[in-house]
């Protein structure tokens, strides 16, 4: 027995669905149309710290920004220098940006993306500081996927897009997921560094507070084998120097130094030879400075987990760093003799 019996005819259908498909046709036209006319916010970074750093570093070296002193290297200068102390502490305050990479990358990747923010902005920037650490110098190398994934990033950047947009979406999905729906829920980091920072968006806050400067974090853990630092330097480190130097826009003067090292992993000498290799790698890169009132090593106290300085560690250098770039006076980029 049938208490019940309901007839919906295809207009019924109609009736009931075309409201709410109507509503999501109009905003994905809203969304295509704010897409094509470039009113879209951008997305946000990604969901790793290595390639949020990218997103977040291809974007400031294309942003408009008052930087006369640029950092550029690897994670060491990346996390060893804090741009806002360095500006608080150089006379006349001059602006500084922190544009430093990580350490997979090639001499050239770091002159790349020194050219890009000194062309963006010509005639700008009166000072480039190239940083790594000593073991950068001494072993070279690099990644060829990273510079890979680098290269996607930034070329992305170049071309005012996302790197991780993919094929046609004639509906307009992706734009409405990660142009919109993304800023409105917070996605976790994964990978190394993530517990630090939680979320994407709190790292990309944090370079962007901190002008492209990180920190490290933790407690700095004695290795089971002592191991010297390296201070020598690559051969394979010459083609890639000058390499660099032919990326330094005319009229930046270019200061080249090594970060310190852990006071354990020390020996006497080490000022010597480091000092020695950073005035072959000068002549490499044809640099006007040598910043080699920098410290050799540091106490192992200001440095964090990962091996890199930590709050105190990168204070102290960006303090000696700021020393060193004193008597360039407040332009930072005036004419002074260089560094033999």
């Amino acid at each position: 027995m049938r208490s019940h019996e309901y007839q919906l005819r295809t207009r019924d259908w109609a009736a009931v669905f075309a409201p709410t498909l109507l509503v999501a046709l109009l905003i994905l036209v809203a969304v295509r149309a704010l897409h094509t006319t470039h009113h879209l916010p951008a997305p946000p970074p990604a969901l790793d710290p290595e390639t949020t750093l990218f997103h977040h570093q291809a974007r400031a070296a294309r942003q408009r920004d008052p930087a006369t002193i640029v950092l550029v290297g690897d994670s060491t200068a990346l996390m060893g220098v804090d741009a806002r102390q360095l500006s608080d502490e150089l006379p006349g305050q001059p602006s500084a940006l922190n544009l430093s990479l990580i350490v997979g990358l090639d001499l050239p990747t770091y002159g790349g993306i020194l050219h890009t923010f000194a062309t963006t902005h010509p005639g700008q920037v009166h000072c480039a500081v190239l940083l790594v650490g000593p073991q950068k110098a001494a072993l070279g190398g690099h990644s060829t996927d990273e510079i890979e994934a680098w290269r996607e990033i930034d070329a992305a950047a170049a071309a005012g897009r996302d790197a991780r947009a993919g094929g046609a979406d004639w509906l307009g999905r992706a734009w409405l997921r990660d142009n919109l729906l993304a800023h409105l829920l917070n996605t976790p980091l994964r990978l190394n560094g993530a517990e630090n920072f939680g979320f994407a968006s709190e790292l990309d806050r944090h370079l962007t507070e901190h002008r492209g400067s990180l920190v490290d974090f933790g407690t700095f853990a004695l290795p089971r084998q002592r191991q010297r630092l390296p201070f020598t330097l690559a051969p394979g480190l010459e083609p890639e120097s000058r390499e660099f130097r032919a990326l330094v826009p005319p009229g930046v003067r270019l200061c080249v130094g090594l970060t310190p090292g852990a006071r354990s992993a020390g020996a006497p000498g080490d000022r010597e030879r480091r000092d020695a290799v950073l005035r072959a790698w000068g002549e490499w890169l044809r640099a006007e400075r040598l910043l080699t009132n920098l410290p050799a090593t540091v106490p192992d106290a200001e440095f964090g987990a990962s091996g890199h300085l930590n709050s105190r560690g990168r204070a102290h250098l960006t303090h000696e760093l700021a020393r060193e770039l004193a008597p360039f006076g407040p332009s930072v980029g005036a004419a002074s003799p260089p560094t033999p």
